[in-house]
């Protein structure tokens, strides 16, 4: 990594632990194992954490906290596989749980869910950001490149 861009990343990160140790700010990761503490839940600790290994969208849905954030990151759909009919109206209805003034989705590597996320993304104005996949094909290769894009895209709006 170059060094400028490496300086950019951890000034994003300074910013939001500093944003989130103040009595306003807050934020969420909420969904599935790519957003548990051994996934980006882990690289933002400064953000409260909803997540499970497994999980349905209708599961994160059923768990989102009834706490408004400044920003909250979602990692659904993936686990969606034997139910993509309707996921796109599950994803709504998830989106439509979260208070939030800005909302950050993890676009599954999947691509019938990645675009069911997408969709759902670009309708409610969010943001979406995707990764590089693993050899499994559905987790990020590297969580920490994944938390530098999302800081990068809400950095830079």
């Amino acid at each position: 990594m170059e060094r400028n861009t490496l300086k950019k990343a951890l000034l994003i990160l300074g910013l939001s632990f500093a944003l989130a140790s103040t009595a306003h700010a807050s934020c969420l990761v909420l969904g599935d194992s790519i957003a548990t503490h051994a996934g980006l839940g882990g690289q933002l600790p400064q953000c409260a954490n909803v997540a499970r290994q497994g999980a349905p969208t209708s599961w994160i849905a059923r768990n989102v906290p009834s706490t408004h954030y400044d920003i909250v990151y979602i990692s659904a759909g993936s686990n969606d596989w034997g139910l993509i009919q309707g996921l796109d109206a599950r994803l709504q209805n998830l989106r439509n749980k979260v208070a939030a003034y800005e909302v950050v989705w993890i676009l599954p590597a999947l691509p019938g869910p990645r675009a069911d996320v997408a969709i759902v993304s670009a309708e409610n104005h969010d943001r979406a950001v995707s990764f590089v996949a693993g050899d499994d094909h559905v987790h990020p290769k590297s969580y920490q490149a994944l938390a530098r894009s999302v800081l990068t895209r809400v950095a830079g709006k």
